[in-house]
């Protein structure tokens, strides 16, 4: 037996490299080589470093597909058609790669908020009697993702959506499932006005007034560049409600200033709202309706 299967053997049957227990002897002396060729750049050795180079490079030269050690995979999957996670890297198909980044975490009064019900929703769905848990598994909804694309949730998902959206708007929750009858005469269009000499920012908006039973969510971005044409949905934050019943327009001038600062001086900048009507008896929401103004 060579030294080399004998290493492999030894490593193999200890309880100190786990990993060697599934790998063949050709990938284990790989990755051995390579981790005595990292050791001997570290400590200065360069003959032994150029050696173990040597025996690395030589046995990948030689093994077969199936005998490629893994350390070598991670040198050179950059080259070949690799798609995923590798420890701190994102792989691409298209050969290229980038450091793996968590997202950041969006936090403001709003997310803090709707994350704080969502956690209170979903552990008081346990509460809830076996024959109304019985009912929300049975219950379903259209909903739209955040890339707008529609999709269908059912049971808590529903339940805790739809208790969210009520408390937003200061409804009651619910225990059972509602019937879903869509949101009465939302807003559908809306036109924009923000003046940098006076700071107002007003909202016209139609139908008018609101319907008795729909309530409108209505965030805003802080001013943007002109260039800006469509902003990120974290850049949005909630600045006031549209209350049932009210008759347009919707004067936003202190609310926009109290979360952002007053537009006054920020002629050219584009300010971008976002309304989202809101059933106050179900919680159903209809889709979003945007709308965007240059600051004048």
């Amino acid at each position: 037996m060579s030294p080399g299967q004998q290493l492999y053997q030894m490593k193999k049957s200890s309880t100190v490299s786990k990993n060697a227990q599934f790998l063949s002897e050709d990938q284990f002396l790989n990755a051995h080589s390579w981790r005595v060729f990292v050791s001997s750049i570290r400590k200065g050795h360069i003959l032994g470093a150029l050696f173990f180079a040597v025996m690395l490079f030589g046995s990948f030269a030689f093994c077969s597909t199936y005998a490629v050690s893994h350390a070598l995979l991670y040198i050179f999957a950059f080259d070949g058609k690799m798609s995923g996670r590798m420890d701190g890297n994102v792989l691409m198909r298209n050969g290229r790669g980038r450091a793996f980044v968590v997202p950041a975490l969006v936090r403001n009064s709003y997310t803090i908020t709707a994350r704080a019900l969502f956690s209170q929703f979903s552990s008081g769905y346990n509460g809830l009697t076996p024959a109304q848990i019985l009912a929300w598994s049975e219950f379903s909804m259209g909903v739209s993702n955040r890339m707008g694309q529609a999709k269908t949730i059912k049971g808590k998902d529903c339940y805790v959506r739809l208790n969210v959206n009520l408390t937003l708007v200061a409804g009651a929750p619910i225990t059972n499932p509602p019937v879903l009858v869509g949101v009465t005469t939302p807003i559908t269009s809306g036109t924009l006005t923000a003046t940098a000499v006076t700071g107002v920012v007003s909202l016209a908006y139609a139908p008018s007034p609101t319907a008795g039973t729909t309530e409108h969510l209505v965030f805003a971005t802080k001013p943007l560049r002109n260039s800006i044409t469509k902003p990120s949905k974290s850049a949005y934050r909630l600045i006031g409600i549209i209350t049932s019943g009210s008759a347009t327009p919707f004067v936003a001038t202190t609310a926009y200033a109290a979360k952002f600062g007053a537009i006054t001086g920020l002629a050219g900048d584009k300010i971008f709202m976002s309304l989202t009507a809101i059933d106050n008896a179900t919680g159903q929401a209809a889709p979003s309706v945007g709308v965007v103004a240059t600051i004048a």
